[in-house]
């Protein structure tokens, strides 16, 4: 596949999931009066994400259009395809198992699925990956809620 398919894939993509991150937005429960609520974030996260989107695809369209007809095949990406089973699932579960939980499995799956099989093979690489999947979530969950007073789903913990 070439590089410009796979950027109009991969825009086209994540365009979906901006528009059922903005979908999903509804679900969320306002329960304070203030401006922007808890609802702000995903959406704005939402629109941006939509916006880069659709400026890929249209780069890579216009890449494509310059190019005529490379030849190559297109190939399954097995990285892909579990990228995007994981966000599945962290999506189904975030509310059942709670925030720092599933974000913290989600980002250390996502970055072992990601790492360059030499760094994998490291004890320093898996013990910086397994801190950063942990600590991660917690600092943010403390910043929503400190700084925001936006309460991010407990589940197991709460």
């Amino acid at each position: 596949m070439s590089h410009n398919k796979k950027e109009i894939g991969s825009g086209v993509i994540f365009f979906l999931i901006a528009v059922a991150l903005y979908a999903g937005s509804y679900a969320i429960v306002v329960t304070t009066n203030d401006a922007m609520g808890p609802q702000f974030f995903p959406r704005t996260v939402a629109i941006c994400m939509g916006i880069l989107a659709v400026a890929q695809v249209a780069s890579g369209l216009k890449k494509e259009r310059k190019e005529q007809g490379s030849g190559e095949r297109s190939g399954f990406n097995i990285r892909a395809a579990a990228t995007i089973g994981i966000l599945f699932a962290y999506a189904l579960l975030v509310q059942t198992v709670g925030f720092i939980i599933m974000t913290a499995v989600y980002l250390l799956a996502q970055i072992l699925l990601l790492l360059p099989e030499k760094r994998l093979r490291s004890g320093k690489g898996i013990l910086v990956t397994a801190a950063v999947s942990v600590v991660t979530p917690i600092l943010i969950y403390e910043l929503f809620y400190r700084a925001f007073s936006i309460f991010l789903p407990t589940g197991l913990l709460g």
